[in-house]
């Protein structure tokens, strides 16, 4: 046979579509492989994400949760404190001076002039209920009774009345009683904490009274004192209002 005659014989019908067919599996393996190998990839860095940042999702819910009754009492003294407002550090009242012989007396024994509060408003009095104990002390000339409470009233952050004439909230302020004669004063001292306020006021007159100029020789002094009650802000205003 002449090289000429030599014929190529092209693929038969029967053998193309197995070719296809072939081809288009690979095509759906190659397919697969690349989804699941995407799906792996997003797992892991799910795993990897999550596990890393387990404890901040762990402690949001605890971080984020407001507490309710913070939050109640913060809505309620958002119009009663401010920046100038000083918060003293307890409302507890220290003993009576442990150097003298206190007794107790019904409060309708004095006036009102120690247990009385001035709302800036209108100046309005507010009377705040307590308890009043009295005292003589020989040779006071110190003031010891005084001097006592300023050294501890003060570390609280209570406010004095000798320093600082008010305490200072949003819209309004509280005055403690304050006097000053040649032979009597009244001293007194206000904290206020968690939306509510206590006084302490203390009468103290120097016995006898002797005229301007003079010396004491053997001077006494008779203290009377008067320790409230805490009473709340809410409260305050809701007194002020009915005595508007």
């Amino acid at each position: 046979m002449e090289p000429s005659d030599v014929t190529i014989t092209p693929p038969t019908e029967e053998e193309s579509p197995q070719v296809a067919k072939k081809e288009s599996y690979v095509a759906i393996i190659v397919l697969v492989v690349l989804t699941l190998a995407v799906i792996l990839v997003v797992i892991l860095y799910l795993f990897f994400f999550l596990r890393s940042h387990k404890e901040l999702l762990t402690a949001a819910p605890l971080t984020n949760q407001p507490d309710m009754r913070q939050q109640s009492f913060s809505q309620d003294t958002a119009n009663e404190a401010n920046q100038d407002t000083i918060t003293a550090s307890s409302l507890d009242v220290p003993l009576l001076y442990s150097h003298a012989d206190w007794q107790a007396v019904p409060k309708d024994s004095h006036d009102n002039s120690l247990a009385t509060l001035i709302y800036s408003v209108n100046n309005i009095q507010v009377i705040l209920n307590g308890k009043y104990w009295t005292t003589e002390i020989e040779n006071d000339t110190s003031m010891s009774v005084d001097t006592y409470y300023i050294n501890i009233l003060k570390k609280e952050r209570w406010v004095s009345s000798s320093s600082m004439s008010s305490l200072q909230f949003a819209d309004f302020s509280l005055t403690p009683p304050v006097a000053d004669g040649p032979c009597s004063g009244i001293n007194s001292f206000l904290g206020y904490k968690d939306g509510a306020v206590r006084m302490v006021s203390i009468l103290g007159e120097k016995v006898p009274c002797q005229s301007t100029g003079s010396a004491y020789t053997t001077p006494a002094t008779d203290y009377t004192i008067f320790v409230s009650d805490p009473m709340t802000i809410s409260d305050i205003e809701k007194y002020v209002k009915s005595k508007s």
